[in-house]
Formats: structure tokens, C-alpha cells, sequence
């Protein structure tokens, strides 16, 4: 049998990022001219508002944010996205989310970002923290190039636990115990699946479970 280890599930938005990574993408489009910012700031902000209230249509959702990656080449959206990690995410990330995932990369833990951002934002973030792992709304490629739509199983709410359960299952880990960190209240699963379960810059729904399951919160900016 596989030694016992410590996963960690780290959900990104406004837990280890201060804001919507997504969000933050569109925008850093804006400013290269791609996109129009008074109608990309009305979208976001409807987009953001129906998650708040949890009744967010995911795949409208994501095909309005991922409409920018089918017009335009390949080399030409990674080239992008390279200087937006620079400029928009490297900067806003707090000393207090890299002590949180030093903290446990010390502890020799597994850790597995969990997020319902699609892939393309995602994965160059989880690659800076140093995640074992993560899980993200796989966006669908066809013929080379990238579409407006994701994968059927993308991990939001009691989605990102069925993900979690896969990847431990494939990995064939040999799971001791589990920390999960989320600010939301859709993340409740995530959150109700660890061992130990930490708000982290929660919103008032979250909150107020929180305090009442006495679980620990945290903030990190």
C-alpha cells in the first residue's frame, strides 16, 4: 500500500487570488484593444452578480470568456497571457497566500488547486504557486485550435469534489486527511469534504456557516 499522505485543495478566487482571475483576463484584453470595455465590464458584472446570488448559467458564462480565444492564433493568445500573468496576477498575489501554500509545501503535502476558472487562466497560476495538481474547466480544443466551450464535468460546486475523488482514484493516493480553503459558499462541498475546513476571506453566506460549524477563518489580503 501507498504511503499516507495530506492533500490540500486550494480554491483560487478570492482565496489564493485576490480577484476573479477571469475577470482580470477580459480585462487585461480590454486594454490590449480586443475587446470593448464598457460592454466587457456590463457582462462581468452580471456574470459576477449571478454567481453571488448562485445561479450563475456556467455555460453562458463561459461562452462569453472564452469567445477571445477562437479568434485569434495560438502564439498569439499565449504571448498574451504570458504578460497578463506578469502584470495582473503575479502583483496582486499577497506574502499572506504564498505563506498559506509555503505552509504546506513545507509540510511535504500534496496540493491540488481546485477552480472552476477554465484551463487556459488557470493552469500558468497553479504552475506559479507549485501545485501538484489542478483541476479547472478543461477548455475543449478542436483541430489544433481553442473553443468557447469546456468539458461536461467541469469542477463548480459538488463538481469539484467528484474531480477531487477522480484524481485521487487515478493517482491512487493514499489519503490521510484533507484541507480544503475556499471563500464561497458554492464551494460548500469542497469545503464539507476535508478534514479540516477553512473559510478564507468568506463571503457572508460562508461566514455565517462557518462560525457556526465553528470552522477557522482566515484571510490572506
Amino acid at each position: 500500500m501507498k504511503k499516507e499522505i495530506t492533500i490540500v485543495l486550494f480554491d483560487l478566487d478570492n482565496t489564493l487570488y485576490k480577484h476573479d482571475t477571469e475577470g482580470q483576463w477580459l480585462q487585461h484584453l480590454t486594454d490590449l484593444g480586443v475587446l470593448d470595455k464598457k460592454e466587457n465590464n456590463r457582462k462581468i458584472k452580471y456574470f459576477d452578480e449571478e454567481y453571488v446570488k448562485g445561479r450563475l448559467k456556467i455555460d453562458k458564462y463561459f461562452e462569453y470568456v472564452l469567445y477571445p480565444l477562437t479568434q485569434h492564433k495560438k502564439s498569439t493568445l499565449h504571448r498574451w497571457r504570458k504578460d497578463f500573468i506578469k502584470k495582473r496576477i503575479k502583483p496582486k498575489i499577497s506574502k499572506k497566500a504564498h505563506s498559506l501554500v509555503n505552509k504546506h509545501k513545507k509540510l511535504k503535502h500534496k496540493l491540488i488547486m481546485v477552480t472552476a476558472a477554465n484551463s487556459f487562466v488557470a493552469e500558468p497560476i497553479a504552475q506559479f504557486f507549485g501545485m501538484h495538481h489542478m483541476i479547472a474547466s478543461k477548455v475543449i480544443e478542436k483541430k489544433g485550435q481553442y473553443t468557447n466551450k469546456t468539458e461536461k464535468n467541469r469542477p463548480f460546486k459538488k463538481g469539484k469534489v467528484i474531480s477531487v475523488k477522480k484524481l485521487i482514484k487515478k493517482e491512487k493516493y493514499n489519503v490521510k486527511e484533507i484541507w480544503s480553503y475556499s471563500d464561497s459558499h458554492n464551494d460548500l462541498p469542497l469545503l464539507k469534504f476535508g478534514d479540516h475546513s477553512i473559510a478564507v476571506n468568506p463571503d457572508n453566506k460562508l461566514r455565517k456557516f462557518a462560525v457556526k460549524k465553528n470552522w477557522k477563518i482566515i484571510k490572506t489580503y
